[in-house]
């Protein structure tokens, strides 16, 4: 797999325009923790009860991990229309044209993470592009 990283600013056919990327093989250590998780990675709060959550730990870290920044108007609403419901199967029968519907096999392996709310969307390029990798710096 190749991946390109770095302050892109190209538009997408879908008009989003891509800020930033990176491309990442995600390192879970062996003394991996809950706990620990919870308080450095943002995203834990998204399953943070879920019976599945070490499975999307796992899954996360199991492969290549693409991040963007993505921007348009209204850029969480837009994109989350385009990943579609976090099921692909239900996004299948209800919006097959979306990205979990055309890559996603399983709740767990969707295809795509996206934000919830503008709020995280911020947080998220703050964790994956400044704290991670130090982009500013």
């Amino acid at each position: 797999m190749r991946c390109t990283e770095g302050s892109c600013q190209s538009k997408c056919r879908y008009g989003f325009l891509l800020q930033f990327t990176r491309c990442f093989f995600p390192c879970i250590p062996p003394s991996f923790s809950r706990r620990y998780y919870d308080v450095v990675d943002p995203m834990s709060i998204y399953l943070p009860s879920s019976l599945r959550y070490h499975d999307v730990v796992e899954e996360l870290s199991s492969g290549p991990v693409v991040a963007m920044e993505v921007r348009q108007e209204d850029a969480v609403n837009s994109f989350r229309k385009l990943c579609g419901p976090i099921d692909p199967e239900i996004a299948t029968h209800l919006r097959p044209d979306t990205l979990r519907s055309k890559f996603g096999t399983t709740t767990v392996q969707n295809a795509v993470h996206c934000t919830d709310l503008p709020e995280d969307g911020l947080l998220e390029v703050e964790y994956f592009f400044n704290i991670l990798y130090n982009r500013g710096g």
